[in-house]
């Protein structure tokens, strides 16, 4: 190690052995407190800011002291994340850029290696030079990235340090990152920022796709095939990625870079591999099972065939289509399949409607049926292919607010998104399923495949309201079909086309379930929450009445009415007061 064991914030001075002793002045003056025997060093590492001031202000200490392993001042309090102390040592002169320890590092290396951003960013705005070596090569960029600590990683690289920065070896912060972090934001991070990740080191010739192979990173390999790097890179042994995946036996690695290797036409495939892993192909037979589920279903149902029969067919139906999901999905497929699914009741219901109710329903009723075939579905493509609020920012924007939050006096860090980059404002959040963050964010809807946010929550309420009155229409068709075609046994008796008994328990179920959510959807608004806030209320302290986690009210809202009106009456792009002053831990 580089240090002594460093002394964190949360370390009682009274457990150390210089607070345990009782020292007294001769001549039986009385026992000096703990902190009074604090020297220099020690003064630093718990940021005792007034004895530190005794200290340099009587000549004691000197703000560029060093101790027997050459570690300054300034060394102690970037470790142990003592801002105020460090900012007093700088105000004092001393020496920013002061090297010490066994790694002859910089306090800037120090402050990096242990995540501490605001000490990175005091440093850098008073001098510290961030493309100082220690002895092994190494900038705090690389020390950064190596421990994992995205903050500092993001604050250097905003700051104008390359992500492709070489090391003594030419390892670049992304071949670290790929070989000895286990968590996918720094690589991600640097990807982002516009790190190289075809470059090689020196000793070896490999890339990060190799290095993260050779250490059996596999979600730092995930990270690099998301990202198409080049899988024909050879490193001086003439070995690709998947070359040392298949020599130290990595079957993981192997499967996933064999696929990725087929993907783009390095290998060759038979049909069942070129049919799981053609994501688009995939993509359209996930989304057409529904119609073919249901299209096989009506043909079982409306046989005539004794109803064990029936009962056997369509429940081979459901085992085939249940057989052929399995054999094909990916990863993707769950965002595919709810929203083949509501589309396939969408048509089937209006196949239904056309056929079997509509001959038996009002003319008023129908009129409004067919007004809302038009309506249902313009809705939906439009919230399929509508912006919810992405928050977007250029490269210089980016830099800026990320410099910005570390360097402010008061920094709101809860609030950046180390996937994004952004710091977010109030009410946003990260989506994980389009990997953006949205403004305003409510959730992340299946049915349409697509997030719910500030621009487009209008229409999904519209969306829903016409839903609702769709199944509402719909049921009461189907109602009247049976009361006209199906002999009805008091007081339960029903002798029905088993077709139109699984509609009638679909349209039941969906009309309990819309109306669920359409109501929901209403309190939630005239509450000023949104669907995220209300289910994370209790991990959010701005919702808390009193203190009390239980007990929760939206600090935006301004009355049901009000609330009410400002949803429906304010424009789309407009972001909304923000009527409180929101802490780290709020956001």
């Amino acid at each position: 190690m580089e240090m002594t064991t460093p002394l964190n914030a949360e370390d009682d001075f009274e457990n150390t052995s210089c607070a345990s002793s009782s020292t007294c002045v001769s001549g039986g003056s009385p026992e000096l407190k703990p902190e009074q025997l604090m020297d220099a060093r020690q003064a630093a590492q718990y940021g005792n800011i007034e004895r530190l001031c005794y200290l340099l202000d009587s000549g004691e200490a000197s703000p560029s002291a060093v101790d027997a392993d050459d570690c300054s001042l300034l060394h102690w309090t970037a470790i142990n994340n003592r801002y105020e102390a460090a900012k007093l040592l700088i105000e004092r002169k001393c020496d920013v850029n002061a090297i010490g320890g066994v790694l002859a590092s910089t306090p800037l290396h120090w402050a990096a290696r242990h995540g501490h951003a605001r000490i990175v960013a005091l440093l850098i705005q008073n001098g510290a030079n961030p493309d100082l070596r220690d002895v092994e090569g190494f900038t705090p960029l690389h020390v950064a990235v190596q421990f994992s600590c995205t903050p500092v990683v993001a604050y250097l690289l905003a700051k104008g340090q390359s992500p492709d920065t070489p090391d003594e070896t030419q390892m670049t912060p992304a071949m670290w990152a790929a070989f000895k972090v286990y968590s996918t934001d720094p690589l991600r991070m640097l990807a982002t920022m516009g790190a190289d990740l075809t470059k090689k080191d020196a000793n070896y010739g490999n890339t990060a796709l190799h290095w993260a192979v050779v250490q059996g990173n596999h979600m730092a390999l995930n990270v690099l095939l998301d990202l198409n790097v080049d899988l024909t890179v050879s490193n001086k042994e003439k070995e690709t990625a998947l070359d040392i995946a298949r020599r130290t036996g990595d079957s993981y690695a192997i499967r996933q870079l064999e696929t990725a290797s087929r993907k783009n036409g390095l290998l060759a495939s038979h049909w069942t591999q070129k049919l799981k892993e053609d994501d688009k192909l995939v993509d359209r037979i996930v989304f057409a099972l529904p119609f073919s589920f249901f299209l096989f279903s009506s043909i079982a149902l409306n046989m005539v065939l004794p109803t064990a029969v029936k009962t056997l067919l369509f429940a081979f139906t459901c085992l085939l289509h249940y057989w052929c999901y399995i054999f094909v999905a990916n990863t993707n497929s769950l965002m595919v399949l709810p929203m083949g699914g509501a589309l396939a009741m969408k048509v089937t219901t209006v196949i239904n409607w056309y056929f079997l109710y509509d001959s038996h329903s009002p003319f008023l009723l129908r009129l409004t049926f067919f007004s809302l075939v038009v309506i249902v579905p313009w809705l939906t493509y439009t919230l399929f292919k509508s912006d919810p609020g992405y928050l977007r920012t250029t490269y210089q924007e980016r830099c800026k607010m990320i410099v910005g939050m570390y360097e402010s006096e008061t920094p709101i860090q809860n609030s950046f998104c180390k996937t994004c980059l952004i710091i977010r404002p109030p009410r946003s959040k990260h989506c994980s399923f389009c990997d953006r963050c949205v403004s305003r964010f409510d959730h992340h809807c299946p049915w349409i495949n697509n997030c719910i946010g500030l621009k487009n929550h209008r229409h999904f309420v519209m969306y829903l309201l016409s839903i609702f009155v769709a199944k509402a229409i719909a049921l009461t068709g189907l109602v009247l079909y049976i009361r006209d075609e199906c002999e009805v046994y008091p007081p339960a008796g029903l002798d029905c086309s088993s077709w139109i008994l699984m509609w009638l328990c679909i349209h039941s179920f969906l009309f309990i379930w819309v109306t669920f959510m359409l109501g929901m959807q209403l309190f939630q608004i005239m509450s000023a929450m949104t669907t995220n806030e209300r289910l994370n209320a209790h991990r959010y302290t701005h919702f808390h009445v009193s203190g009390n986690r239980f007990n929760v009210r939206s600090p935006f809202s301004k009355g049901a009415l009000t609330n009410l009106h400002h949803f429906c009456c304010r424009s789309s792009g407009e972001s909304g007061k923000v009527f409180v002053t929101l802490t780290n831990e709020d956001v």
